[in-house]
């Protein structure tokens, strides 16, 4: 999930391939949404899910394709300018993405676990504190 992410921000940011990275996002949804059977893997998909929606619909602004670029009325012209060229928000957003951090998509559970090994030994941090210089 987040490597898809990453990987589609990269994409869209160097090269302005915009429509392959659109569809490297999709397709990992439906590989995840297929092969998320347990409650881990299901809140991991929705993390992923939730995670990468406003990039989902910035690729696909740029990319001309889906609701967000329709060119329809007098409202269209406009919209059908700005196809395929990043503002700054739309800039930010995928260097965000590029750099979107492992922890966002975790579960709970997993979330639970690293912050317990994170956390040292009671008899370690007294130890620790208990030194004198």
């Amino acid at each position: 999930g987040l490597a898809a992410v990453q990987r589609a921000a990269a994409m869209a940011a160097d090269a302005g391939a915009y429509a392959e990275a659109l569809e490297l996002l999709r397709g990992t949804r439906r590989l995840l949404l297929r092969g998320a059977h347990d409650d881990t893997q299901q809140e991991e998909m929705g993390n992923f899910v939730q995670r990468s929606e406003d990039l989902d619909s910035a690729l696909r602004r740029l990319a001309g394709t889906g609701a967000a670029s329709s060119s329809s009325g007098a409202a269209g012209g406009k919209k059908s300018k700005r196809r395929g060229k990043k503002d700054d928000a739309t800039a930010k957003l995928l260097f965000q993405k590029r750099n979107a951090n492992i922890n966002d998509f975790y579960s709970g559970e997993k979330k639970r676990d690293i912050v317990t090994k994170r956390k040292a030994d009671k008899a370690l941090t007294d130890m620790y504190y208990s030194y004198r210089f």
